[in-house]
């Protein structure tokens, strides 16, 4: 199913998913939508915060004519990309019509599942951007074998994603510390692995970008502050996002991992409780650690970056 968003929502599409519900383990839940905006949010000023843009913005201008982000969300990524490159046709797909009314002529969005075949012939697209959504993909190999076919012959992948591990660079969390933060993450992510998902896949994404024949692998990793207790103004910018984040989205995104433990939703509301205490206790120095990792689709002969030919 491929339907075309006119503005926020298309004629076809329902008011809270188009998708059916339980595609997506969290970010299809119509209580997760109240995070996914500032989560979004939140992730561009990361990426602004952290990632290179004089490399990125070489490699966009010199290999993207037409651009995919997979898992769209509200679709900042792509409008941003879609200002910047006037030239280049960016496509966004997602579960949900939730994009905003106004768009560049060359930004398009579609709800589909990016997790599911695609449409769209071999060899299309230059440049495929998936974040955030690591966690709820139950096949890694497919879909990467998906996006090997769909790039063009020296075409790049990114995927930015987050390790929601909390950690930290002094004595206020350690392996004993009581907190409530990091006994939630545990559950989901058990719940997760019920669902038949990973929480921390983001670790073997190198590897596996490897074996499914990927080549010119790079990544790095930032601090994402949970908070605002950094001393930089940067960093504590990005934690206020990231917390805002998770305060707002919390009830959405652990209805159905923890409901996959046997929980009832008067007990997650209970342990939400302390997980809130925890997100505003100015006194633990925590974050969460943000990947960014390119590859590139081998070069094949008649094809090249930015190449038109097949």
């Amino acid at each position: 199913m491929l339907q075309e968003v006119s503005g926020c929502f298309n004629k076809e599409a329902k008011s809270d998913n188009s998708w059916p519900a339980g595609s997506r383990f969290m970010s299809s839940i119509h209580d997760a939508r109240c995070g996914q905006s500032s989560n979004q949010s939140f992730l561009s000023v990361v990426a602004t915060s952290h990632v290179s843009r004089k490399r990125k913005k070489k490699k966009m201008s010199k290999l993207t004519k037409l651009c995919v982000t997979a898992g769209t969300g509200t679709g900042i990524w792509a409008i941003e990309v879609g200002d910047k490159y006037p030239n280049t046709t960016v496509t966004g797909i997602d579960l949900s019509p939730i994009q905003p009314n106004y768009v560049p002529e060359n930004v398009h969005f579609f709800v589909d599942d990016f997790d599911e075949e695609w449409v769209d012939p071999d060899d299309k697209y230059d440049f495929i951007h998936i974040r955030n959504v690591m966690h709820s993909v139950t096949d890694t190999k497919a879909l990467l074998s998906r996006v090997m076919r769909h790039l063009k012959p020296g075409g790049y992948i990114e995927i930015q994603d987050l390790d929601i591990t909390p950690l930290s660079d002094d004595d206020t969390l350690t392996p004993t510390t009581p907190y409530a933060l990091r006994d939630f993450l545990k559950y989901m992510a058990a719940g997760l692995a019920a669902l038949g998902s990973h929480m921390h896949a983001v670790h073997k994404l190198p590897d596996e970008l490897e074996a499914a024949g990927f080549e010119d692998i790079k990544k790095s990793k930032h601090k994402a502050p949970i908070g605002m207790w950094p001393k930089d103004k940067r960093l504590r910018l990005c934690g206020l996002f990231l917390r805002t984040a998770m305060m707002d989205g919390l009830r959405g995104v652990s209805q159905r991992p923890m409901a996959a433990l046997g929980w009832t939703p008067l007990q997650i509301e209970m342990v939400l409780v302390n997980v809130r205490k925890a997100l505003m206790d100015p006194k633990v120095h925590a974050y969460f650690t943000f990947h960014v990792i390119y590859a590139r689709k081998p070069l094949q002969a008649g094809g090249g970056p930015g190449s038109d030919e097949p």
